[in-house]
C-alpha cells in the first residue's frame, strides 16, 4: 500500500471517529441494565434521554459513590421500574402506597418517598427528580450507617426498625450485580 493510500485511510477512520463523536443520544451507565417500565407513547430517544437525567441526578446526590449510586438505582428498580408516569405523579390504582381512606398517594417519585422521609419533594407542584434522589440518596447513607450494612440500608429505606429484614436481601443481591461483584456487603 502507497503513502498516499494509507493517508485516506487514515483520513476516513479520523472521520468515521469524529462523526461517532457527534452522537447526541445520551449513553447509559447504570439504568440500561435493569428493567424499566415502558410508557404509552414515549419514543426510545425521549425515554433514554429521561432516564440519562435520572441517572445524573442520582450521580450527583450520590456525589459520585458508585455503591451508593447502585443502591439507589436498585432502590428505584423495586419502587417505580422508573416508571415515566410514577416519576411524574401519575399513580395508576394500585401505585404509590395510597392511602385507605382517602385514596391519595402517599408516596412520590421513582423511589415512593413518603412525606416523612421527604417533605420537600412532597411540598413541590411536582415530583422533582434530583430533590427525590437528595432525599434517597441520604436516607439510604443513614440506613447504612445506622445498620452497618447495605441490607440494613434497603430495609431502613422500606421503613423496618430490622436492619436484617429479608427485604434487605433481594435488593443487596442486585445492587451488588450492578457493581459486578458477588459476597455480602
Amino acid at each position: 500500500m502507497n503513502l498516499r493510500a494509507l493517508s485516506l485511510v487514515a483520513f476516513a477512520l479520523a472521520v468515521l471517529i469524529w462523526a461517532a463523536s457527534l452522537d447526541a443520544t445520551p449513553r447509559l451507565s447504570w439504568l440500561s441494565r435493569v428493567p424499566v417500565a415502558r410508557s404509552e407513547g414515549e419514543s426510545k430517544e425521549a425515554r433514554t434521554e429521561r432516564l440519562s437525567r435520572i441517572e445524573s441526578a442520582i450521580t450527583r446526590a450520590a456525589r459520585g459513590d458508585r455503591e451508593l449510586i447502585a443502591a439507589m438505582v436498585v432502590v428505584g428498580t423495586f419502587e417505580s421500574h422508573w416508571s415515566r408516569d410514577i416519576q411524574a405523579g401519575r399513580c395508576g390504582k394500585h401505585q404509590c402506597d395510597r392511602d385507605p381512606k382517602t385514596g391519595k398517594p402517599r408516596a412520590l417519585g421513582v423511589y415512593q418517598l413518603w412525606r416523612p422521609a421527604c417533605a420537600k419533594l412532597h411540598d413541590l407542584p411536582k415530583p422533582d427528580i434530583d430533590v427525590s434522589s437528595v432525599c434517597a440518596a441520604n436516607l439510604l447513607r443513614f440506613g447504612r450507617k445506622r445498620c452497618g450494612h447495605w441490607r440494613g440500608a434497603f430495609a431502613s429505606f422500606a421503613g423496618s426498625l430490622d436492619c436484617d429484614h429479608p427485604i434487605g436481601m433481594k435488593r443487596e443481591a442486585m445492587r451488588l450485580r450492578l457493581l459486578g461483584r458477588g459476597g455480602a456487603s
